[in-house]
């Protein structure tokens, strides 16, 4: 406010004048939330001294790692926790993690933690707004994208060698209502099982299974909403479906 010059008076008087415009002109939120996120929340390098222990509880003194995840250190051993993981309908499967040591390269081999497999990173991202751009190399304290990773999943811990993972990402809300999909056109029931596979990857609050006695495919959620939300994510991969009435969970 010091630098434009924009008093409390200057916003209520835009509010009550129905003239925003004009105040985002001389003030736009985006410089404003990012001027205070620069301003009042610690760098990377700061933070990291005191979130690695309360989200690794590994062996300090046996294990290297810790001294670069507590530094941040882009030279150190690669260590990457996977919070989220979506389907992009040109690069495929597209995980999302924080470094928080190391630099991972694209082409770099790296260990899934969790499930004990080699895979190779085929291309690298960083997000600026809504468009993620493909770029060579990300060091730690960044965001990162990463393709080619399919063996992965949320929560996971991608590093350059074997390391005791990150603590689990606890969820706070367990499925509530559940409908069996069934595909309209037989043809795609290989789709839809692949296709709810994935979306369950996507999405831990998810649950999907097969009833072993009638072969249905049994989709739990958070709520009547959550399961449209499913259905109409079904369509949009090319796959329509007869869901049946919803039961509660037990």
């Amino acid at each position: 406010m010091k630098k434009t010059g924009i008093s409390f008076k200057d916003i209520i008087d835009a509010c009550n004048n129905e003239n925003q415009d004009e105040l985002a002109k001389k003030a736009p939120l985006s410089k404003i939330v990012l001027d205070m996120v620069i301003a009042a929340l610690p760098a990377p390098t700061d933070a990291q001294k005191v979130r690695i222990e309360k989200i690794w509880h590994g062996d300090e003194e046996k294990e290297t790692v810790a001294k670069d995840m507590q530094t941040c250190n882009p030279n150190g051993k690669l260590a990457i926790m996977i919070f989220d993981i979506y389907h992009d309908k040109h690069a495929g499967e597209i995980a999302i993690g924080r470094i928080y040591s190391g630099t991972v390269h694209q082409g770099d081999e790296v260990y899934s933690v969790g499930n004990k497999t080699k895979m190779r990173v085929q291309q690298l991202g960083l997000y600026m707004g809504p468009q993620r751009v493909n770029v060579a190399a990300v060091p730690s304290g960044n965001i990162v994208a990463l393709s080619g990773v399919s063996n992965t999943f949320v929560g996971d811990t991608l590093a350059s060698e074997p390391m005791t993972s990150f603590e689990e990402i606890k969820h706070y809300s367990d499925p509530v209502v559940t409908k069996a999909f069934e595909p309209k056109n037989v043809k795609d029931i290989g789709k839809l099982v692949e296709v709810l596979k994935e979306m369950e990857k996507e999405d831990p609050t998810l649950k999907v299974k097969i009833d072993e006695q009638t072969g249905e495919n049994l989709v739990a959620g958070m709520g009547e909403l959550h399961l449209e939300i499913v259905e109409h994510r079904l369509k949009e991969r090319g796959v329509e479906v007869i869901t049946s009435p919803t039961d509660c969970c037990i």
